[in-house]
């Protein structure tokens, strides 16, 4: 009995740390780009959500190493041993960039996840009243959540000189090998160098004025390009460009400023229709669902955000084509309605969570300028809300 212990724990250990290293490799693209010293903490465009992933990532780790007897500070020494062997083989790896602040929000992970295990009964089996009282903690903090979501991808233009880039090559995106002729924001011209209106440009900007571009077309790129950019010199205020078959447009959210991901608007498949040499005139302006996007005789509307958005700021995968996102949309509403169906009781407090969860979905988004929620987001949430309740009883017998 005692070998078939220990042999639990060593490959419990194992398939932890193969299944922590592919995931690390495989899920985490946000490290590859990052130029920040070794020492930084939260460094980089997306320095947060790197740390959240991290959290993430190693949390089941040491959630495992505790469920087979290992001590909280034992668990925590060999989360930090493996993350710095992690760490240490992208020294080896290029396009790879190891972080001090990576190795930190790992042992910060495996710590949560041995915190999770040690007081697993306190929120698995609680008693009646006070499950009935994190039922409506939970709808609060899903409320919170929608709201913060619609505030963190509201537009921010910092106040800085602004520069115009035409078929840039930056470093961390492909060049698009076309020509520009002309771009103008709001009818002030935006040339390739330094913008001398630059403080109009961004009043025009955060007033979703048209920005208007006309090029000559070059040949496809297999990931996100530049057509014509606008930076401040180090951040991004505007992108529009090509990726693969789609036409993108990304502007600068309150997200980058605390150095979170976030998701971009796309005109799928509309690059299909245009050939090298081709004149092309793209169009982007605002509205009041969104933005718009024309290209040519060509246009979509109302490419904004909705509730269930909140997962981009954790890891934005864009090469996802629309029936997935909308899919991850609705699973990130059932994780966050869960905990509610989970400690729900027959209880004025839990009555007044599903009130509040109603509401968080069906009112507070236009409160904080997201679109409607849609049905495959309320699948989710009523998917979340009877999963917490079934998962209740399955633990309870």
């Amino acid at each position: 009995m005692i070998a078939t212990g220990q042999r639990q724990v060593r490959n419990t250990w194992v398939l932890s740390a193969i299944v922590g290293l592919i995931l690390w490799l495989t899920l985490v693209p946000g490290t590859q780009q990052r130029t920040s010293p070794f020492g930084c903490l939260l460094c980089g465009e997306e320095g947060l959500s790197d740390a959240i992933r991290n959290v993430i990532l190693f949390a089941p780790f040491g959630f495992a190493l505790a469920r087979h007897g290992m001590k909280p500070f034992a668990a925590l020494l060999l989360g930090a041993a493996f993350s710095i062997g992690v760490e240490g083989t992208q020294f080896f790896v290029p396009g790879r960039d190891a972080g001090l602040a990576d190795v930190l929000t790992n042992m910060i992970g495996t710590a949560a996840g041995t915190l999770l295990f040690a007081t697993r009964w306190s929120w698995l089996m609680p008693a009646s009243r006070p499950a009935a009282r994190r039922s409506l903690v939970a709808s609060l903090v899903m409320l919170a959540t929608v709201l913060m979501t619609g505030w963190l991808l509201q537009t921010s233009l910092p106040h800085n000189s602004y520069f115009g880039h035409w078929t840039p090559r930056f470093g961390h995106l492909e060049w698009y090998r076309g020509t520009v002729m002309e771009a103008e924001v709001g009818g002030i011209p935006t040339p390739s160098g330094e913008i001398d209106s630059s403080e109009a440009v961004r009043s025009l900007l955060l007033e979703r004025t048209p920005v208007r571009v006309r090029a000559l077309a070059g040949p496809p790129v297999p990931a996100l390009g530049s057509l014509f950019s606008i930076t401040d010199g180090e951040r991004g205020i505007l992108l529009i460009g090509p990726d693969r078959d789609d036409l993108v447009l990304q502007i600068r959210l309150r997200a980058a400023e605390v150095r979170l991901d976030y998701p971009d608007r796309r005109f799928r498949g509309v690059m299909a229709t245009v050939d090298p040499g081709d004149t092309i005139q793209v169009v982007v302006w605002g509205n009041a669902d969104g933005y718009c996007i024309a290209l040519n005789d060509r246009e979509t509307c109302d490419l904004g955000f909705s509730a269930g958005a909140g997962w981009t700021f954790i890891q934005n995968i864009s090469a996802l084509p629309p029936w997935a996102k909308e899919g991850m949309n609705g699973l990130w509403i059932m994780l966050l309605v869960i905990p509610f169906g989970f400690w729900a009781r027959m209880s004025w407090q839990s009555t007044a969570g599903g009130i509040l969860l109603v509401a968080g979905l069906l009112i507070a988004p236009s409160w904080v300028h997201l679109n409607a929620t849609s049905i495959v987001e309320w699948a989710g949430a009523l998917s979340g809300a009877l999963g917490g309740a079934l998962a209740r009883q399955m633990i309870g017998r």
